[in-house]
C-alpha cells in the first residue's frame, strides 16, 4: 500500500479506458480531470479556447459546468475509494470497514486538489460532495453499502439497521468530520472521525 505522500493521481488517469461518464466526450471529461488535479479551476471559456471548439459547442456536451466538475471530481474520487480498499486487505467485520474508513479519511484531507476546490469554491464543492446535486455523495453511499454487503454475506456483520441505512449514516458522518473546517468552521480531526465510525459499527455488530 503507498504511502499518501508518494500517490500520484494523475499516473492512475487512463484516457484508453472508459471512464464513468459517456455521454461527456472524452476530450472534455479528461481536460476537466487534469484541471482538477492540476489545481486549477475548470473554466468552460479556457476550455473552448483551449481545445479549439466554441464554447456553444462545450455547452452542447456539457449541460452546466457543475456537471463537469462534479463528473471529474467523482472520477478522482474512484481512485481513493480503490487505495482505501486496500487497507482492508487481511481485515474482515468492523475492523475492515475502519481501517478502509481511516485510510479514506486521510487521502480525502490530504488531496491537494479537493483542498484547492473547497478552499476556492467552497459553496460548490460542498454541493457536489455532500448533496444529492453532485454524483460524489450517491457513489460513497453505494460503496459503503456494498463493502457491508459484503461483511454481511461473510457472517462478519449482522447490522441491527438496514445496510442501506447504516452505510448512509456512515457517509455522513463522514462528511461531517472531513469538511468541517468548510460546513462549521470546526477543525478537522481524522481520528475524531474514525472514533465516530467505530462506535457507531460496533453499535450495530453482533
Amino acid at each position: 500500500m503507498p504511502a499518501i505522500k508518494d500517490i500520484n493521481y494523475k499516473a492512475l488517469v487512463d484516457p484508453t479506458k472508459p471512464h464513468p461518464f459517456p455521454e461527456i466526450p472524452d476530450e472534455i471529461f479528461f481536460y476537466a480531470v487534469d484541471k482538477v488535479l492540476s489545481e486549477k479551476r475548470v473554466d468552460l471559456t479556457q476550455m473552448a479556447a483551449d481545445l479549439g471548439v466554441s464554447r456553444v459547442t462545450i455547452h452542447r456536451k456539457v449541460r452546466r459546468r457543475d456537471d463537469l466538475l462534479g463528473a471529474a471530481m467523482l472520477y478522482v474520487f474512484t481512485f481513493m475509494l480503490d487505495l482505501a480498499l486496500e487497507a482492508g486487505n487481511g481485515k474482515a467485520g468492523v475492523e475492515r470497514i475502519g481501517a478502509i474508513s481511516h485510510r479514506l479519511f486521510e487521502l480525502v484531507r490530504t488531496s491537494n486538489a479537493l483542498h484547492f476546490l473547497l478552499s476556492n469554491e467552497p459553496e460548490c464543492a460542498l454541493r457536489l460532495l455532500t448533496t444529492k446535486k453532485g454524483p460524489i455523495q450517491g457513489y460513497m453511499v453505494a460503496g459503503v453499502e456494498l463493502m457491508l454487503a459484503e461483511e454481511v454475506d461473510n457472517g462478519t456483520l449482522a447490522p441491527r439497521m438496514p445496510v442501506h441505512s447504516l452505510a448512509y449514516l456512515l457517509v455522513r458522518v463522514g462528511e461531517s468530520f472531513m469538511y468541517a473546517d468548510v460546513i462549521a468552521d470546526e477543525p478537522v480531526d481524522i481520528e475524531q472521525a474514525y472514533e465516530c465510525v467505530m462506535g457507531i459499527l460496533k453499535s450495530q455488530a453482533t
